[in-house]
């Protein structure tokens, strides 16, 4: 059908609305200029992000106008389809986006959305992994099934904003708070007892006593002033006891510098913790959000299916794109279809198996290429995965969704004290300036001790992520890493796992050895 043919069934749709004037409406298509028309068309919203939804509306339109049915839903709102139309058909008066004899409403809409889509690769929001994962949710039913599920999600996020997610944080923001504090606890139960006074006593006990007194209250200028008095430094000279003092005085440490007492240090983790929109964060809130609607059955569904790559993706399009009245399956089924046929994914349509391997190879951990190697040669025992083996898995990947988002508000945390302690360290040597050499020393040993035992804090606090690791760690061992296994060479629907993995195993095994090496 022609340009001319789909105008005039376009037009005919547009005169039932008494609101439009076809005649001065077909003038002003004549005129508009495709640069203009897609700056100012709507197409794309203030924030950059495209508007799916009407793509998908207009596509569904042009369908109708041209005798199909589409699976696309018609949204209630006359406006949102009247807008449509006229869009379309401004946009057929270009040179660009003419339908075309050879067209389809689908290729046409193929079409639009290349266009739009290059935006994204000239700002590199896409990466060819991330590109790669698209393919695999065009070309199978299981991976499109769980981006569907993750895409609701993360479109309920972006349409709720930065105050759903910061309520749905709030536990991990709490947990966060707790664990610090029990980690500060158990430090301090490990500070030597011994201190000045005792024949036993050596400098880093007496420091590191002193440092304890700090964590259980004693201001920090105190703990700071006790250890080097009670070493006996700075003050063997002649009037050595006045100039000590006057030291301590002139470079007293002060809240803006480093938290002088453990209540101001409970402050500054209450500064550092609450939510940030880290990739961590960001799906433990989800998560939380979909516990709390009754969608965590789907987020469980997302990583027992193998399939959690589509977690950041569906992250990433979910700020690309404007979905408003679209359901979940459009969203989903719009983006795989247009997936199948677009050329954003040139790029990754032609890869070999070799090729995809060596795409992900930079990002593989050592642990799982050595587990991919020993899935490869048989060594694993995957095709024997048991429904409690599987259920244990899941409920690792979650449980680690939140410690892993209280990891990166403790990473803030640490990152603000240790600069802290190297902030006032500075202060307090004062290089350049006449000072007793072992007043010097006290106070770097003072400083080198208080970050170790934060080190130690800090490692404490991460203990139950890591014991979590090591539980994923193991199951990898055992059964290889099937998420990345399902990345490489992905599940069909219909197709059992213990039927999928010997699938799998050969497919890799055409892969020469020393590719998995990055040689």
């Amino acid at each position: 059908m022609v340009r001319e043919d789909v105008n005039r069934n376009v037009v005919r749709l547009l005169s039932r609305f008494s609101t439009v004037d076809t005649a001065a409406l077909l003038v002003e298509a004549q005129r508009v200029s495709e640069t203009a028309l897609l700056e100012t068309s709507g197409l794309v919203d203030r924030n950059g992000r495209v508007k799916l939804h009407l793509i998908g509306l207009m596509e569904a339109l042009l369908t109708m106008a041209l005798g199909g049915r589409s699976s696309f839903r018609i949204p209630n709102d006359l406006t949102a389809v009247r807008d449509a139309l006229v869009l379309f058909l401004k946009l057929n008066h270009t040179q660009r986006f003419a339908y075309r004899v050879d067209d389809t409403p689908m290729s046409w809409t193929v079409r639009l959305l290349d266009h739009l889509f290059a935006t994204f690769a000239e700002r590199d929001l896409l990466t060819l992994q991330d590109r790669l994962v698209l393919r695999r949710i065009s070309e199978s039913g299981v991976w499109e099934t769980a981006f569907s599920a993750a895409l609701e999600l993360y479109v309920r996020a972006v349409e709720g904003g930065a105050a759903l997610l910061a309520e749905a944080d709030r536990p991990a923001m709490a947990s966060a708070a707790t664990t610090f504090k029990k980690a500060v606890r158990q430090r301090y139960d490990r500070v030597p007892k011994t201190k000045y006074g005792n024949p036993n006593a050596n400098f880093r006990d007496v420091t590191e006593y002193a440092i304890g007194q700090y964590l259980g209250g004693l201001d920090v200028n105190e703990a700071l002033s006790q250890t080097l008095v009670q070493a006996q430094l700075g003050i063997g000279s002649d009037h050595g006891q006045a100039r000590f003092e006057a030291f301590l005085k002139a470079n007293k440490i002060t809240p803006q510098t480093f938290p002088t007492t453990v209540k101001e240090l409970h402050n500054t983790v209450g500064r550092s913790i609450p939510f940030r929109e880290t990739e961590a964060e960001i799906a433990n809130a989800l998560y939380a959000y979909a516990s709390h609607v009754g969608k965590a059955r789907d987020m469980r569904a997302v990583f027992a299916s193998f399939t959690e790559s589509v977690l950041p993706v569906a992250a990433k399009c979910a700020k690309l794109f404007r979905f408003a009245h679209m359901d979940q399956t459009d969203r989903a089924h719009l983006i795989a279809r247009w997936m199948r046929d677009t050329s954003a994914l040139g790029a990754v349509r032609g890869m070999s198996l070799r090729d995809e391997v060596e795409l992900l190879l930079p990002q593989i951990t050592k642990d799982d290429l050595q587990n991919l190697g020993a899935f490869r040669g048989g060594r694993t025992k995957g095709a024997r995965l048991t429904e409690a083996e599987l259920d244990g898995y899941v409920k690792t990947r979650t449980d680690l969704l939140t410690l892993n988002a209280i990891n990166q508000k403790m990473k803030r945390v640490e990152d603000a004290i240790l600069a802290q302690i190297a902030k006032t360290e500075r202060f307090t040597a004062q290089p350049g300036q006449a000072q007793p050499r072992d007043t010097t020393f006290g106070i770097q040993e003072f400083f080198r001790c208080m970050r170790a035992v934060f080190e130690d804090i800090f490692e404490i606090a991460d203990t139950n992520r890591r014991q979590q690791l090591q539980s994923l760690s193991t199951f990898n061992r055992a059964y290889g890493p099937l998420s990345l296994v399902n990345m490489l060479v992905p599940r069909e629907r219909k197709v059992r796992i213990e039927d999928w993995v010997p699938q799998a195993r050969a497919r890799l095994a055409e892969v020469p050895y020393y590719v998995f090496e990055g040689e």
